[in-house]
């Protein structure tokens, strides 16, 4: 029985027209398989969260891990957690802004804090935070660290440095400019002992040239004609950086350029939004590497193992709850954009909190253009006998929702549902029949699962006896 394969395509990437391609991966990802495996790639939910701590009513803005604590900012108020998810309220900070936090190389560390110009620094030993007022600082936009030196961009193209390893000390005369162009500083960071300044149409490289004066004269190394967008965009990778440049395009530089690794899809997602709402955070999870970008009103994820983008989408939300994402010991620790509470991430976790994780597939476009299609029969092969020995009927016996459009989503048929089976039932088959005709303009199939169950997709087809093309 020869099948005829229905594409569940390697990630989200919709066409400008819906007409053209509908293809989405939320909260799933495609995972390369072994040659020896069924397919070549297989679906998989992403990450789940489980509940770690509660901190205050807003959303968590910040979070760095130095010791066994993440020193967190919530709200307007600092905590620092530990391992078990205990919480000690450090203080606060009047802003609202942009939070942007690093460490020193004390034995005791320092966490520096930048917001909104103002600057607090976290003594780690005591648990204390107090704000910086040098008159020889100016209000700076972000913050960064390198050989010791807290590193802030301010006004005019000009970059401060603090003295070596105290972030309470700064000097009017220790700073560098950076003045290829005209344009002002939107980030600073770091990537592998060099100083990446990202200005608005410009992107300088400085190192550390060991100057009893400044550390950094005449430590420019590159310059690239690429800017950043939004500074909220930056962040670290694998030991690389990747933002969105000055062209709505997202980059990942690698030497002293930014390869475009972007979809139009999500470029037409950047374009739609303010700059100020742009977002991101990293991490890494079972071979994979992942870098998320969000708006007020999406999320999408880029696997850096696969080259490939998908989207996250909270119950209820249009997009990701998780604004930041930060080691501690040995545990991802995810931070709400909203709630004031910290969830830890993990493969095995199958819900995120007390809400389901919906893992949900657009197909691409099955179609016999320019002929229509009868389709009597279709098989998904899903990962079987999921169910859970428990008194909820939906993760007991847990379901796939099927549906489909002709319009590339714009509408949808009713929803029918398929069973996953119940523990043990692992030679179950996923099969619906009776799938009616495809038009010329072609079938999008969407696949959901909420239960709170394992969740993989395999591959999927029709029985090519059950598919009669229609000439007429």
């Amino acid at each position: 029985m020869p099948i005829v394969p229905l594409s569940l395509g390697t990630g989200s990437n919709r066409a400008r027209f819906g007409h053209a391609g509908a293809c989405r991966h939320i909260n799933c990802y495609a995972e390369q398989q072994s040659e020896d495996a069924k397919a070549p790639l297989m679906l998989v939910a992403h990450d789940g969260l489980t509940d770690f701590a509660t901190l205050a009513s807003a959303g968590v803005r910040g979070m760095i891990e130095v010791g066994a604590y993440a020193w967190t900012i919530s709200g307007r108020q600092a905590f620092r957690v530990d391992q078990g998810g205990g919480v000690t309220s450090i203080g606060g900070i009047p802003t609202d802004g942009p939070v942007y936090m690093v460490r020193n190389r004390r034995v005791v560390p320092q966490v520096a804090i930048q917001s909104s110009g103002l600057l607090y620094v976290i003594d780690t030993g005591t648990s204390t935070m107090t704000q910086v007022t040098d008159v020889d600082l100016p209000p700076g936009s972000s913050i960064t660290v390198l050989d010791g030196y807290g590193i802030i961009p301010v006004s005019n193209g000009r970059w401060f440095i603090s003295g070596l390893d105290d972030f309470t000390t700064w000097d009017a005369l220790e700073f560098g400019t950076a003045d290829s162009n005209p344009d002002e500083i939107v980030r600073a960071a770091t990537r592998e002992g060099e100083l990446v300044l990202f200005g608005e149409r410009s992107t300088e490289w400085w190192r550390d040239t060991g100057d009893v004066d400044f550390a950094f004269a005449g430590g420019r190394v590159a310059i690239a004609e690429i800017g950043c967008l939004a500074a909220g965009s930056v962040a670290t990778l694998d030991r690389t950086l990747i933002w969105v440049a000055h062209d709505g395009t997202v980059r990942i530089m690698q030497g002293y350029d930014g390869q475009r690794i972007s979809t139009h899809e999500v470029e037409r997602a950047i374009a739609a939004v303010s700059p100020g709402e742009l977002t991101s955070t990293s991490w890494a999870s079972r071979g994979h590497q992942f870098y998320a970008l969000s708006s007020n009103s999406w999320t999408y994820v880029w696997n850096k193992t696969t080259g490939t983008w998908s989207e996250r989408k909270s119950y209820g939300s249009d997009r990701w709850r998780g604004s930041v994402v930060s080691k501690l010991g040995t545990q991802w620790i995810v931070g709400d954009a909203t709630l004031g509470k910290l969830y830890r991430m993990s493969p095995d976790a199958t819900a995120e909190g007390s809400d389901p994780l919906v893992m949900t597939v657009q197909t691409p476009p099955s179609h016999a253009f320019p002929y229509r299609a009868s389709v009597g029969r279709l098989d998904i092969d899903v990962i079987p006998g999921v169910g859970l020995n428990t008194n909820s009927a939906a993760e007991l016996d847990p379901e796939m929702m099927v549906k489909w459009s002709h319009n590339g989503g714009q509408t949808w048929a009713v929803e029918r549902r398929v069973r996953l089976g119940r523990q043990g039932e692992s030679t179950l088959r996923a099969v619906l029949w009776r799938l009616g005709i495809i038009p010329s303009t072609g079938r999008t199939y969407e696949f959901s699962i909420s239960a709170a169950v394992a969740k993989g997709i395999v591959q999927a087809g029709h029985p090519d006896e059950f598919v009669e093309i229609l000439r007429s």
